[in-house]
């Protein structure tokens, strides 16, 4: 599977890093949340498994982890993590892209990883409080689609496996 969209080109935003890093950092954050924070589950009544996309995604697509969740749920991952880049841009700068990603979807998480154990000193501190300021984030996956969603993105699962919208409540 290729992608079938295209990351937002920030070339007019000051704020956001160069291009091509910012597109490792998206990558190395999916990464991260496919393998640390998604669970594939057959109903909402079982304890899920961790997400293989080995079996649906080309690993040699560039790409490839990013595109491995709806489109949604990139959008969401995107704002995210332009805005965390956008902020911490000062103490991003010279990190390796693809690793910082990761670390933020790690530290974010809580998990016993990220910016806070890369022996970045003050640095790392500082990321580590950041990241955390977006809360946790997790990923889940009907055992019968091919497309992640973030637990949070506008749709629910339903006690047979279906997927609904939300309804909209009146205001």
């Amino acid at each position: 599977m290729t992608a079938d969209f295209e990351l937002d080109d920030p070339s007019c935003d000051e704020d956001l890093p160069p291009y091509e890093w910012r597109q490792r950092f998206l990558q190395g954050y999916a990464r991260a949340m496919i393998h640390a924070n998604s669970r594939e589950y057959a109903s909402p009544q079982d304890d899920g498994w961790p997400v293989d996309p080995s079996g649906w995604q080309d690993s040699h697509d560039e790409t490839w982890a990013l595109s491995a969740f709806t489109e949604p749920s990139r959008q969401m991952i995107q704002a995210d993590c332009d805005a965390f880049m956008a902020g911490q841009w000062g103490l991003l700068e010279g990190l390796d892209a693809d690793q910082a990603g990761e670390d933020f979807a790690l530290t974010r998480n809580g998990h016993g990883g990220g910016f806070w154990d890369r022996g970045l000193g003050d640095k790392g501190r500082a990321l580590t409080e950041a990241a955390h300021v977006y809360g946790e984030s997790a990923a889940w996956m009907k055992a019968d689609e091919h497309e992640l969603r973030l637990f949070d993105e506008p749709a629910i699962l339903e006690h047979d496996g279906r997927v609904r919208e939300p309804e909209m409540e009146a205001g």
